[in-house]
């Protein structure tokens, strides 16, 4: 008994260990994208696995509202592993969704019908 009893206390800390170190490994990873990301715009630091969506709580408008008033009007924010850009001004709306060459906008949109019908 005492040598089955010696395998399986080896086997729960051999998958423990190797839990903690892929956890400690993603979150290294997951930091060193952040940090390391093309074009990085002001916003909340993400929590992995979480990013940002447990910062916004409540109602998404309202978290809007005071990541613009603390990041200014062009922040970024994390949900799951996607980056979401938010612009907090028209013009800004309107020089993203332009078919210029000459804007400073790393990717642009398309033009879609729901912002055709609104006359945008």
């Amino acid at each position: 008994m005492s040598i089955l009893e010696d395998i399986n206390a080896n086997s729960c800390n051999y998958w423990l260990l190797l839990t903690i170190f892929f956890m400690i490994s993603y979150v290294t990873q997951f930091y060193f994208r952040y940090f390391t990301r093309e074009s990085p715009l002001p916003g909340p630091i993400p929590i992995p696995i979480f990013s940002n969506i447990l910062q916004m709580r409540s109602d998404p408008a309202i978290y809007a509202n005071k990541m613009q008033k603390k990041y200014g009007d062009m922040w970024e924010i994390y949900m799951g592993s996607e980056r979401h850009v938010y612009l907090g001004r028209v013009d800004l709306i309107e020089k993203m969704m332009s078919s210029s060459s000459k804007t400073n906008f790393f990717q642009k949109g398309s033009k879609n019908e729901g912002l055709v019908e609104l006359g945008l």
